[in-house]
Order: structure tokens, then sequence, then C-alpha cells
């Protein structure tokens, strides 16, 4: 929708997504993006207790916790 828009970012070699979301309440006008709209993404998919509608494509963490050789810091 066109309240909701994203842009792909590559760190140390992974890509994902950052979710960006307008909000316009009678205090103003605001945007609301990176961990915090992923904290809400997650929180929404619990409470109606199914994915969102739109791909999430969060960086692989377990990835950066690996040494060269394979094993786990």
């Amino acid at each position: 929708n066109e309240k909701r828009r994203w842009e792909e970012r590559e760190w140390l070699g992974l890509k994902f997504l950052v979710h960006f979301f307008d909000f316009q309440c009678e205090k103003g006008e605001f945007m609301i993006w990176g961990l915090t709209a992923q904290i809400l993404i997650r929180t929404a998919s619990i409470v109606f207790q199914r994915p969102p509608d739109f791909v999430e494509q969060l960086p692989e963490f377990h990835v950066l916790n690996q040494r060269e050789d394979g094993s786990l810091l």
C-alpha cells in the first residue's frame, strides 16, 4: 500500500529489506522504519497469527556468528 515501502540494503555481504511505514495521527506525521518497523511487523504476525502480506527478507544473522572454517563463534 502507499503507506509502506522498503529499501534493499546490504550489510557485511548480507542483503535484507528495511521497511518504512508512514503513520499519521492527531499529533502529526511519523515515519516508522528499521528495527522499530520489524518489531511491529513481528508483533502483528503474532497477534493476527499469520505472516505479513509482503516479503520481510531479514538478514541471516546466524551467518555472522560463523568463523571462516564454519564453526560458530
